[in-house]
């Protein structure tokens, strides 16, 4: 199975990048009300609906959301790298999930210093998790390909 997309230009499609990149460089790093007035706090207010675990009740819902989050920057970068760069896709997106590894490295030494925030490995691990399953994902959805087709590349 494969899924055939539409290959915008570079400007769109990096300009998503720096959508997806700025989105969540902005959600790590300014304070929530959440963390400013406590969790529990924040979720007996009318109107809040707060979850402690994700799916399958095993692991916490803001590792869901990191997961999520590198995923969507890991296939945004994949997809940004589909036409312009000349090289093979296991490249294209070993170099996608790197960056976006990188960067969530990077955004969390970033939250050390700032008030209300803190460094955590565990998201690190989240963020790599969520980067790596998009990237199995986005293999299998484009193995059906060739090389040089404009489709998930």
């Amino acid at each position: 199975m494969s899924i055939h997309l539409p290959l915008a230009s570079d400007r769109v499609r990096y300009g998503l990048v720096l959508f997806v990149a700025t989105s969540i460089t902005i959600s790590s790093v300014i304070s929530s009300p959440e963390t400013t007035m406590g969790h529990a706090d924040f979720c007996t207010q009318s109107g809040v609906i707060c979850f402690e675990y994700g799916p399958f009740g095993i692991i916490k819902a803001d590792k869901w959301g990191h997961g999520t989050a590198y995923a969507i920057l890991t296939a945004t970068l994949a997809y940004a790298f589909v036409d312009p760069v000349r090289v093979n896709r296991r490249r294209r997106l070993t170099l996608s999930v790197c960056f976006a590894i990188v960067f969530g490295i990077c955004l969390e030494f970033a939250q050390w210093p700032i008030p209300d925030r803190s460094m955590s490995e565990l998201d690190a691990i989240a963020n790599a998790i969520g980067a790596f399953l998009m990237a199995i994902l986005w293999w299998k959805l484009r193995a059906a390909k060739p090389d040089n087709d404009e489709v998930l590349s």
